[in-house]
């Protein structure tokens, strides 16, 4: 028997069989920001959030992507601590289960892995506290190869630099839904801006930011801010040297009550 022969027939056989595919390289994520509309930013006139579909996602997936903006406001000292402000909005849904984070810690402000682990925590804990139900299912601390911003197996918070049209904006958190609820988010915080633990002067508090970025991964959207008041959580302006976002305002509750 031709050896030369056989072989030739096995590969052609191969080459025809389905299996064949399962061996073709998988295509690299299209690019989000290249499909957001235009107006997505944080610049006069443009929109803090934008919805619209992720073609890396299962089919009628939509993706929102929500940004929480830098601002040169700073702490009113005179603000009410009780934040009575009551407006407050919703948008795709719930989350459809508890998320459990993979947070990333890895980050250029000296901050322990512990530490950035214990505000991110508390944020989503803060949630949970007025939801009424289980929506958290605590965080492993892992360094990953995934990206925040894909549709993928991670439920990833990070620090990395962030441009384009996220370049103006402190923290961006990422939503899918589908079915009308929240199946998949992500939350990434940009290193191009100053960050503490403490609410230091000129920098923006961690965990604050946190809790205002969670919540859209909670189902909420940004508070109206022709009405809303400026110490609520989902205000769509970050403020310097403010903690007062790590705790809900009557708006922040009567939303989250609301979703569940």
């Amino acid at each position: 028997m031709n050896t030369k022969i056989v072989l030739a027939g096995i590969i052609a056989a191969l080459m025809l069989s389905p299996l064949a595919g399962a061996f073709d390289l998988k295509a690299e994520p299209i690019d989000l920001l290249a499909l957001a509309p235009a107006n997505l930013g944080c610049g006069e006139g443009l929109d803090h959030e934008a919805t619209f579909p992720d073609p890396n996602a299962p089919a009628g997936t939509l993706v929102t992507i929500h940004l929480d903006c830098a601002t040169d406001l700073v702490l009113d000292n005179h603000m009410g601590t009780d934040c009575p402000g009551h407006s407050w909005s919703h948008w795709q849904g719930p989350a459809a289960q508890a998320w459990t984070y993979t947070f990333d810690t890895a980050n250029p402000f000296g901050f322990s892995q512990s530490a950035v682990a214990s505000a991110w925590n508390a944020a989503n804990l803060e949630w949970e506290k007025y939801a009424g139900l289980n929506i958290y299912n605590g965080y492993t601390v892992a360094t990953v190869s995934a990206t925040s911003g894909t549709y993928d197996s991670y439920t990833l918070a990070e620090f990395r630099s962030m441009g384009g049209q996220l370049r103006n904006a402190v923290g961006v958190q990422w939503a899918w839904a589908s079915g009308g609820k929240i199946v998949h988010t992500d939350a990434a915080y940009n290193t191009n801006y100053p960050f503490s633990l403490t609410g230091a002067p000129n920098t923006y508090d961690l965990q604050s930011i946190a809790a205002h970025e969670m919540g859209h991964g909670f189902g909420m959207g940004h508070s109206d801010t022709s009405t809303a008041s400026r110490c609520l959580t989902v205000y769509p302006y970050a403020t310097l040297g403010a903690t007062h976002g790590r705790t809900l305002g009557d708006g922040d509750i009567l939303g989250i009550q609301a979703r569940y």
